[in-house]
């Protein structure tokens, strides 16, 4: 059970119900997850679907010339379809800079993803 504490502003604050990534490195959980260890990404975990805005995502990554070659973005979950066909239809230079693990992850393999990120992706798009 969470304890939850109300500040007088009135927002309650809680603790973070996932769980910590534990003692997995960052290059041991790319190991694991058999992604490239050199570089930072960036995770969107999770279904991935237009709804979380993942095409507009990889829309900017696509426009983006300047954006860091050392920068990847991981789709840790399994895709909808039309991620899918947005991604088959994606030229070398996406595809080098979007690593995609399209399937249901375990709960440790999920864990692994969290781990193996600079930073996590909250996207989410107001309509289709």
């Amino acid at each position: 059970r969470h304890r939850t504490h109300r500040p007088p502003n009135g927002y309650v604050v809680m603790p973070d119900p996932a769980q910590s990534p534990g003692k997995e490195s960052t290059l041991q959980s790319r190991q694991r997850l058999r992604i490239q260890t050199e570089g930072k990404y960036a995770l969107l975990a999770g279904g991935i679907t237009r709804q979380k805005g993942t095409i507009r995502l990889l829309e900017a990554v696509r426009a983006s010339s300047s954006m860091n070659s050392q920068m990847r973005i991981l789709l840790a979950g399994r895709c909808e379809d039309a991620v899918r066909d947005w991604m088959s239809q994606a030229d070398s230079t996406i595809q080098d800079r979007v690593v995609l693990i399209d399937r249901h992850l375990t709960e440790r393999e999920m864990s692994n993803a969290f781990a193996a990120s600079d930073v996590v992706l909250a996207l989410q798009l107001d309509r289709p």
